[in-house]
């Protein structure tokens, strides 16, 4: 099975708050260590340190996130796929390992109330080029993203659905074409301490003729008496090259409830 997570253990080392004028600010680290199998053989670990930080202001919900990021690649073998998307293009490793930042991200949202229970969801992202493309650290290439979609309740569950726009420059192996994507999801609480939630995204791709990338996934969420937080999640990727089926498990403490 490509792309099987072999073990995926996540520890959030917690949050430190910081004031600022008009508006408030969260920083969070988390550290993931997992090993994945993307050809069925070949072992890949990769070690993540994940920096977000988070804030309002006048209605908007601000965040912007970097990764520092430790790949043991010793043997030549496909990265995954997954991890390619978040940090860099390439689906292939060159060298030993790698080491550094990825690209930056920052990001703007709010939700605007409609008639009827419906609210209007808007969103900007930009990707920054500070990672190293050369490495697969970044995708050496600024890109902008603009969100528009709907969300409503019907009973307990949360359902949404949208389109993007994704403007992309020419950059480091790449084309930079623009491409438009869809997307729907649903939300769901289990009880009072676990959620379920289902995503659907269906993608342009970057180059003309080809197939539709098609990314569909399941998690489910629960809190547990220590006060961590159990993730569970399955996914399945296609694009022109290949299908992937992913699986993870994270497991996550609020630092302040370690001390």
């Amino acid at each position: 099975m490509r792309g099987l997570f072999i073990s995926s253990i996540g520890l959030a080392l917690g949050s430190i708050p910081m004031a600022a004028h008009a508006t408030s600010i969260q920083i969070d680290a988390d550290l993931d260590d997992f090993t994945d199998s993307s050809d069925g053989k070949t072992l890949t670990k990769t070690t993540a340190i994940d920096i977000n930080a988070t804030g309002s202001l006048k209605g908007w919900d601000l965040s912007m996130t970097v990764s520092y990021v430790h790949m043991d690649a010793e043997a030549a073998s496909p990265r995954d796929p997954q991890l390619s998307r978040e940090i860099g293009d390439s689906r292939y490793q060159s060298g030993p390992s790698t080491a550094g930042l990825t690209d930056v991200k920052i990001a703007a949202e709010r939700s605007v109330p409609l008639a009827r229970g419906v609210s209007l969801d808007l969103l900007a992202r930009a990707t920054l080029p500070t990672g190293k493309a050369s490495t697969y650290l970044g995708r050496g290439r600024f890109e902008l993203m603009l969100d528009a979609g709907l969300s409503t309740h019907v009973g307990t569950a949360t359902i949404w659905a949208g389109g993007a726009r994704r403007f992309r420059s020419q950059g480091y192996e790449s084309t930079g074409r623009d491409v438009y994507e869809v997307y729907a999801g649903m939300k769901r609480p289990l009880g009072t301490k676990a959620t379920v939630r289902v995503d659907y995204v269906r993608t342009q791709p970057e180059y003309r003729n080809q197939r539709f990338e098609q990314s569909t996934s399941v998690g489910l969420s629960r809190r547990l008496k220590s006060s961590a937080t159990l993730d569970i999640s399955a996914s399945h990727y296609r694009n022109a090259y290949y299908k992937e089926v992913q699986t993870s498990v994270s497991l996550r403490w609020p630092i302040q409830r370690l001390i």
